[in-house]
């Protein structure tokens, strides 16, 4: 906007917009924008990058707390005030071997819903995120590399959504086992895994593995025969899905190079 930056500041400075139970304030980012506080403020930002504004309130929690997606890129420069308010949490690379406390000391683990890994998820941190409901590992060399910090006897059961995306180009094929993984994740009802065409033996243990699974989406490297007989070769290699005759509980949609599975009766 053209307009005088510190006198339109000034002018929502006046007791008219201060003086009320619920104060109106403003904010200007730099960028020739003004906005009002908290609504409107920023909504994603990283740990240990300065939230820089020109505002009528010295308060600077209301933009801690107005951020709801956050990536920890270096978790040894705390921030002036934790970030409570974040749903969704991306830990990059560099950061990955990070402590528990340093991770809790930025940012409130208990209200993060989706965490975003590349690399080896930290000791313990899953235990700490009790309302953790989606889990996305990505461009990931080997699930067993990415869990191998993990207590494999724990299980995680807030976890309803889990995504893991290989990175195509540099990925080790040493898996955990359906056996291993699938208990430690209980109430899985979304998967996906991306990036290798996952054998089809693994996909009929992952299929029976999670038990409340009621859509998938794998990538696959079947043939139109294959694809053709799909069906009919989930219900007799599976213990969940059933095909026979007119009797089915789930259905295959193919996309390219990916497989769609819904399930629709989780009962039979």
């Amino acid at each position: 906007m053209d307009m005088d930056i510190a006198e339109t500041l000034e002018k929502f400075s006046r007791p008219y917009w201060l003086n009320r139970v619920n104060p109106w304030y403003v904010a200007f980012n730099g960028r020739a924008l003004f906005f009002t506080l908290p609504h409107y403020a920023v909504a994603c930002n990283r740990s240990d990058v300065t939230i820089a504004c020109r505002a009528t309130t010295n308060d600077e929690r209301l933009f801690f707390n107005s951020i709801t997606q956050l990536i920890i890129h270096n978790p040894n420069q705390i921030p002036r005030y934790r970030f409570d308010n974040v749903k969704f949490l991306r830990i990059s690379e560099g950061a990955y071997d990070s402590t528990i406390d340093n991770i809790s000391a930025i940012v409130d683990l208990t209200r993060v819903k989706h965490l975003e890994i590349s690399t080896t998820i930290p000791d313990k941190l899953l235990n700490v995120m009790t309302n953790l409901y989606h889990l996305s590992l990505i461009d990931i060399n080997s699930l067993f590399l990415s869990l191998h910090k993990v207590n494999s006897t724990l299980n995680f059961e807030q976890v309803r959504i889990l995504d893991i995306n290989y990175n195509a180009t540099d990925h080790r094929y040493t898996d955990i086992p359906p056996e291993t993984l699938c208990p430690m994740f209980p109430n899985i009802i979304r998967l996906s895994i991306d990036g290798i065409s996952i054998r089809r033996a693994y996909l009929n243990r992952i299929i029976d593995g999670f038990p409340q699974m009621i859509y998938g989406k794998f990538q696959i490297n079947w043939d139109k025969q294959q694809k053709d007989n799909a069906r009919r070769d989930l219900g007799r290699e599976t213990c969940r899905l059933i095909s026979y005759e007119d009797q089915t509980n789930f259905s295959c949609h193919f996309e390219l190079f990916y497989l769609h599975l819904f399930i629709w009766d989780t009962q039979q």
